[in-house]
Formats: structure tokens, sequence, C-alpha cells
């Protein structure tokens, strides 16, 4: 019985441990302003914007399809009706995010990656316990 009640306790512990671990998201609004030039200078009107990655840097994806980031969903409506974009997302503080804009050509052309933003945290962490024996 008292094996039974420790190893009972010690997977209580783990099972506690790995949903203390898990990130939290929290919503975060964005907000940018559509690009209306091409790399070469030719105009690029709004009806021709056709796609908005949003990505979380600190989950790579090497081999993915947003700059090495995990994309992460964001609802925007295309073609947009001016220029200033805005969707809501459920992001992890302390990550850090870019943007990707594409053309509504067919396969779509992808603009270089936005500005990197981190999500602040809600809270400072606690500091670490610094007499564990």
């Amino acid at each position: 019985m008292r094996k039974f009640i420790l190893a009972a306790l010690s997977c209580a512990a783990l099972l506690c441990g790995s949903a203390i671990a898990q990130a939290q998201t929290i919503p975060k609004v964005w907000n940018w302003t559509w690009t209306n030039t091409r790399t070469n200078g030719a105009a690029l009107p709004l009806t021709a914007i056709g796609g908005f990655l949003l990505c979380d840097m600190s989950v790579p994806v090497p081999s993915g399809t947003c700059n090495g980031g995990t994309p992460v969903s964001c609802p925007v409506t295309f073609p947009p009706t001016s220029s200033a974009g805005t969707c809501t997302a459920n992001v992890v503080p302390g990550h850090s995010f870019v943007a990707i804009e594409l053309d509504n050509s067919v396969p779509p052309i992808a603009a270089a990656p936005s500005n990197t933003v981190v999500v602040p945290l809600p809270l400072a962490p606690p500091n670490p316990i610094t007499d564990l024996r």
C-alpha cells in the first residue's frame, strides 16, 4: 500500500509539473499598414493583396512556409478595404512574431517578413530559488 501511495504521489507531481510547463496563451490584437508597392516600385493596390501570415518565431518549423516559424491563426478578410490591417490571435507571452503579406497571384508571392514584435509577459516571473538543498 505504501508503494502504491508513493507511486501515485510521484505520478501526480509529474502531471502537475507538465501542466505548469505548458504555455498559456492570451488574446492579442495586431495592427499594421498594408504595403502599397512591390519591391520594384510598382503599385500594389489593396485588391491585389491576397494573404497574411502571422508567424511565431519562438516555435521553429525549419521547412515550413512561415519564414521558419509556426503559423498562428489570425483571420483577415481579403481583399482588404482599407490600408489599416487588423486581426486578433491567441499568442504566447514572451514569444516573438513577424507578419508576412502575400499578393493574390497563383502561387502567391510573399513579402519579406515584417519587423519582429515580442509579446510582453503580463507579469514578470518570480526570482529563482537560490537556496535549494
